[in-house]
This record gives structure tokens, C-alpha cells and sequence, in this order.
């Protein structure tokens, strides 16, 4: 398997590092008052806020984009739980578009900056896409024959290639 890299760009470390800190600060505060409270109630419920924040970071940390892998017969979105399997044999068309190509973004569930940019999105211009992208350059978009696009940002750009050469094949035969 070829895996090429997803690094984050610099608005998504900085939007991460952001939501760290304001994470942990809201963790000390709720923790530090719950062991400082006398009413149980309150203790419990600091611990329940604790502990679905805990859970939202575990979660979302779990389900962005790493790495892209690339087989013989699969697009592999690589994260550490529950890998995004693509066969190639349902890949149609790769393009590489710039940001401007998708006006009006809207995200429906997902990451819009924190460790990636992953999830289900919508635009004005193309409808409902999958995202696994780390980054908002090295754009590709990936039509499917079933389903909705994906976009996906790897550092290196040769993966678009190799993803187009399977289309073009794919057509000719």
C-alpha cells in the first residue's frame, strides 16, 4: 500500500490549539469546583460534563483524517478508528479544485477546523460531500459512481494522479 501524509494547515493547528486550551481550562474549572462543592448533584453533574467532554475530544480525534492509503483496488482514508474504504472501481471522475470551487460551505455534521476538516458538508453549487481533509489546499475531489463526492488534502499531490489514471482506465475499458 502507497500511504501519502495529511498534515494539518496552519488555521486547523491553530483552531485545534485553541479548542485544546479552552478544553482544558473548562476541565479544571468543572473538575475544580465539583471537588470543592457539597451538594452531590453538583458533583455528579461536573463529572458528566467532564466526561462528555472527554468523550467529544476522544471521538472526534478518533475520526479525522491521518493518512491516505492507496491499494490495488481501494482509496483508504486512514484515521484510527474506522478506516473510510473507497473501491476504485467506484471513482468516476478527480478533479482539483481550489476553495473558491465550493461557495457557500455549509458543515451538517462533522470537524470544521478542530484536528481537520471532516464530515458531511453542503454548497450551494455541488450538494451534500464527504470530507477527510486536513488541510484547505491539495484539494481533491473524488465523484463516485454511488453516493456522494469525497474531498480529500494530501501533502502530496501525486495521489490526484494516480486516482485520475484509475478513472481514465476505468473509461477506456
Amino acid at each position: 500500500m502507497n500511504t501519502y501524509k495529511a498534515s494539518l494547515d496552519t488555521l486547523s493547528k491553530i483552531i485545534t490549539g485553541i479548542v485544546l486550551v479552552i478544553t482544558v481550562a473548562i476541565l479544571g474549572i468543572v473538575l475544580g469546583y465539583t471537588n470543592i462543592s457539597p451538594v452531590e448533584t453538583e458533583q455528579q453533574a461536573g463529572k458528566l460534563i467532564a466526561a462528555l467532554l472527554l468523550a467529544v475530544f476522544v471521538i472526534t480525534w478518533a475520526l479525522a483524517p491521518k493518512a491516505y492509503g492507496l491499494t490495488s483496488g481501494e482509496l483508504i482514508i486512514l484515521r484510527p478508528m474506522r478506516p473510510v474504504k473507497i473501491p476504485l472501481s467506484q471513482i468516476e471522475s478527480v478533479i482539483q479544485p481550489e476553495m473558491e470551487y465550493f461557495p457557500s460551505m455549509l458543515r451538517l455534521f462533522g470537524s470544521g477546523g478542530f484536528l481537520g476538516y471532516f464530515g458531511l458538508f453542503w454548497s450551494s453549487k455541488l450538494g451534500q460531500m464527504w470530507w477527510y481533509a486536513t488541510q484547505r489546499n491539495n484539494l481533491i475531489m473524488i465523484y463516485l459512481t454511488e453516493g456522494k463526492p469525497v474531498v480529500i488534502s494530501p501533502d502530496d499531490l501525486m495521489l490526484a494522479q494516480e486516482l485520475q489514471k484509475w478513472a481514465k482506465n476505468k473509461k477506456q475499458i
